[in-house]
Order: structure tokens, then C-alpha cells, then sequence
């Protein structure tokens, strides 16, 4: 998904990852800190609550925004949700 948040000034980018899992989520919740610390480069994991599932997303300020730094923020989430999503599944199930 590609999003203008308005009100922040910010463009959100994110894709979905696999749904919140039902047990073992202190651990798993452990996992996604410690995968956004550096892992998960400009990106990072997040619960959205709505849909109660994990994605992988990135803010950018849209003030300073240029064309080649949004085809980096696709490219990145893209890569981070392709590269941890059967990873995370196999690891904590769905």
C-alpha cells in the first residue's frame, strides 16, 4: 500500500506480512523489534491493528521526498516483506 498521511506530511508505504499470530506472542513480538533494529534497513515491522497483522512499512517526509528515494522505499519494504514473510510464518505460525 502506498498512503499520504496529510496530516503528518508523511508518505507510508507497507505490505502486509502475515496475520498477528494467537500464541507465543511475546516472543514473536521480541523477534520484529530485534529484525527492525537494522535487519529491515530504512523499514520496519509494525502491527496494524485493524486487520490485526504484521506488515513491514517505511515513512518518509513528503517535504523532501525526491523520485529516486520513493523507488528505494518500494523497493526496500518489498525485499524486507519478500525476504520475512515464510520465515516469520515457519517461526511462529499463522
Amino acid at each position: 500500500g502506498v498512503n499520504v498521511l496529510d496530516e503528518q506530511g508523511v508518505l507510508m508505504v507497507f505490505s502486509p506480512v502475515m496475520p498477528v499470530p494467537i500464541t507465543g506472542r511475546e516472543a514473536f513480538y521480541r523477534r520484529l523489534l530485534e529484525l527492525s533494529f537494522v535487519t529491515t534497513s530504512d523499514a520496519a515491522f509494525a502491527i496494524n491493528s485493524h486487520q490485526d497483522e504484521v506488515v513491514v512499512r517505511c515513512l518518509r517526509r513528503l517535504s523532501a521526498l525526491d523520485y529516486e528515494e520513493f523507488e528505494d522505499i518500494l523497493a526496500t519494504v518489498g525485499e524486507v516483506a519478500d525476504r520475512f514473510d515464510d520465515e516469520l510464518i515457519r517461526e511462529f505460525g499463522t
